[in-house]
């Protein structure tokens, strides 16, 4: 996971009343991860972020300003992610993850700054 990290460009996000859409893109053009999540808690099926076959189920909780995603998938690699997202500033969002897959744990936080076209872009 964290050599994935570092190839992270950017991400995007989009929000209305019933839907979030994240879309993450990388250094590499055709890697790119879209989700939806439901505003009121639902789970919703996505692509896994691994690329293996097989979808990942997740929902998305707020609490306040902090919006928290949990996602789990099935073998091949069965394990669980989430991230806890949150605005430390007008233009810079927080993102603390923990991947779990098997009996091995990473933790990562990455800092995004926000660009003049509304993209948010990672901060080394």
């Amino acid at each position: 996971m964290r050599k994935a990290v570092k190839l992270v460009r950017g991400l995007q996000i989009q929000q209305d009343e019933k839907i979030f859409n994240l879309a993450v893109f990388s250094v590499i053009p055709w890697f790119k991860i879209k989700e939806l999540f439901s505003m009121n808690g639902e789970e919703g099926k996505f692509a896994r972020r691994d690329m293996r076959r097989g979808t990942a189920a997740g929902r998305m909780e707020q609490n306040g300003d902090v919006m928290t995603f949990r996602i789990t998938w099935d073998d091949p690699l069965r394990g669980t992610n989430t991230d806890t997202v949150y605005l430390a500033g007008p233009d810079e969002l927080h993102v603390c993850s923990v991947l779990q897959v098997g009996d091995r744990t990473v933790t990562t936080r990455s800092i995004y700054k926000r660009q003049i076209n509304g993209l948010l872009t990672a901060s080394a």
